[in-house]
């Protein structure tokens, strides 16, 4: 599936097939062909990129919604881990909830096993609108997982989830996939640009990961 690839990612899928072409001659073989129209650039604002070291230091759980899917208005649990940006899960429910996102880090934890934090935005999902702890901060506390807090009205925080999000809803249509099978592709196949063309599986599962 290499619909939808920019000539950057093209270079990476092209080299696995021994075919060494550079992205500037790709952009413009399909420029040529009509296959891709040249976008204006926009000026993009400068930031500090970062990211953690090792898989499992840090994940990235956040909603996506209401959007509308197969007439059901629905949400989405998007959970990242940061320095692999491995697609951990990826859950449609009807509505955004703190025992959605406690139900899946469960089973997560059982599965990968557990961060040793995760950063998450102000919303009341995660944090108390009426002072206290949350349940979900209570649950971080229970499980010794730090609980990071974005910054307000600073959006570049949570910059890699919200991504994801995107992402996710521009290809999975495109590529006619069902969420489970996007899922596998996203980390299976999909070379990714941060990673120097590698894909997010091929980092997670290879660098040495906390274990606790």
């Amino acid at each position: 599936m290499i619909y939808g690839y920019s000539p950057v990612r093209l270079v990476t899928v092209l080299a696995r097939g021994g075919v060494s072409l550079s992205h500037m001659t790709i952009y413009r073989l399909l420029r040529r062909s009509g296959l891709i129209r040249p976008r204006r650039q926009r000026r993009r604002q400068r930031y500090r990129a970062w990211s953690r070291e090792c898989p499992n230091e840090l994940w990235q759980p956040d909603f996506k919604g209401p959007y509308w899917r197969n007439g059901r208005r629905v949400w989405r649990l998007d959970v990242l881990d940061d320095a692999s940006r491995y697609l951990l899960a990826s859950v449609e429910c009807e509505r955004a909830s703190s025992q959605v996102v406690l139900e899946t880090l469960e089973r997560l934890i059982k599965k990968y096993s557990r961060p040793l934090q995760v950063l998450t935005d102000n919303g009341a999902v995660f944090v108390s609108v009426r002072g206290g702890l949350s349940a979900f901060q209570r649950w971080c506390i229970t499980n010794e997982i730090r609980h990071i807090r974005a910054r307000r009205c600073h959006p570049q925080t949570l910059g890699k989830v919200e991504r994801v999000h995107r992402t996710i809803d521009e290809e999975r249509e495109r590529l006619g996939l069902e969420l489970e099978e996007y899922i596998e592709y996203y980390n299976n196949e999909r070379p990714h640009t941060s990673l120097l063309g590698r894909v997010p599986g091929e980092l997670y599962w290879s660098e040495r990961r906390i274990e606790r």
